[in-house]
């Protein structure tokens, strides 16, 4: 009876082992078709909006004034700088230099040039007020004969399209 028991238990050992082998091919070979990252983005289509309409004449009037309102404040902008700038000559830089305490400059026909360097702006171009500052620098001759470049920081104050006050400092 040993013997048979032996077989027996080989025949269930060599059974399972084939029904492993088929299951182990089924499923190797019949693996589903799973699509990979960039099939699947190829099928998704995302509508593009390249141009957009208003036609609704209230939007289109709101961007117009919105635009004329910011090209009024740039114009503004550099009217009060120039109104600024039409301020200091080389006989108000000397002042305003002597003013400080630049003691090494003899006269204002000593002024080579001024160079404005940077502008800052702001104001209302409604009320045509501005405060304006600007760096400036100031060449000249010292009374040595040396060439010395200062630089101004000028604040100009425009109340009614007109200046009402200019403040220097040494930068």
């Amino acid at each position: 009876m040993k013997g048979g028991k032996i077989k027996a238990l080989l025949w269930t050992i060599v059974g399972l082992a084939i029904v492993s082998v088929l299951l182990s091919c089924i499923a190797v070979f019949n693996q589903p078709d799973i699509p990979t990252a960039s099939e699947v983005a190829s099928l998704v289509v995302v509508p593009s909006v390249t141009n957009v309409e208003y036609n609704d004449s209230a939007i289109k009037a709101d961007i117009a004034s919105v635009q004329a309102t910011l090209d009024e404040d740039d114009l503004w902008e550099a009217e009060a700088q120039k109104l600024a700038e039409a301020e200091y000559t080389n006989r108000h830089l000397y002042n305003a230099l002597i003013d400080l305490n630049v003691t090494d400059l003899d006269d204002k026909g000593d002024i080579e040039k001024f160079v404005v360097k940077d502008t800052d702006v702001s104001g209302d171009a409604d009320d045509k007020d501005a405060d304006v500052e600007q760096e400036v620098r100031v060449y000249y001759e010292n009374s040595v004969g040396d060439d010395v470049r200062v630089t101004l920081i000028i604040k100009t104050e425009i109340l009614d399209n007109e200046v009402e006050d200019t403040d220097y400092a040494l930068a």
